[in-house]
């Protein structure tokens, strides 16, 4: 054993920070699921608790049956080989509901990625064959909805 010395001191801050995001899903009122949620910090003794909001609005989506969506799995199915597996909703931010909700524009999504793909780890990576499939489909994407379009003017 060595010698024994002062004990390291241990932090104790004044205040504590805490980053919390929420993923609504289509019909839930983002004014409303943020009051709750500070009622509920209210509720757990945290009276003073600051909250600051970055972001704020209504969750987007698009139904399966729409012409874009039918174009991206067909174009899936080219582009990897495969049927795919069709999620109707995933958890997710970013603007959709601007397009989907207040535009009223259909849209869908396609990701790349494989099992080791880290996903939003420092270290997050893809693999070029991945890659090349995923513009593939993009691509194919785009034609199929375009054709598809097409079709129904005429």
């Amino acid at each position: 054993m060595g010698e024994a010395s002062e004990p390291t001191p241990r932090p104790n801050p004044a205040n504590g920070n805490t980053v919390s995001g929420e993923t609504l899903v289509p019909g839930q009122d983002p004014k409303k699921v943020l009051d709750s949620t500070i009622r509920y910090v209210r509720t757990l003794g945290f009276e003073d608790a600051e909250v600051h909001v970055e972001s704020m609005y209504e969750a987007g989506y698009t139904r399966p049956h729409e012409v874009v969506v039918e174009a991206s799995i067909e174009a899936a199915e080219q582009a990897y080989g495969l049927k795919p597996h069709v999620t109707p909703m995933a958890a997710g931010s970013g603007p959709i509901y601007i397009f989907t909700g207040i535009a009223r524009i259909p849209m869908t999504g396609a990701g790349v990625g494989y099992y080791g793909s880290r996903v939003h780890a420092p270290n997050e990576n893809i693999r070029v064959e991945d890659f090349v499939k995923g513009v593939k489909h993009v691509a194919l994407t785009l034609i199929e909805f375009s054709r598809r379009m097409g079709e129904r003017r005429a």
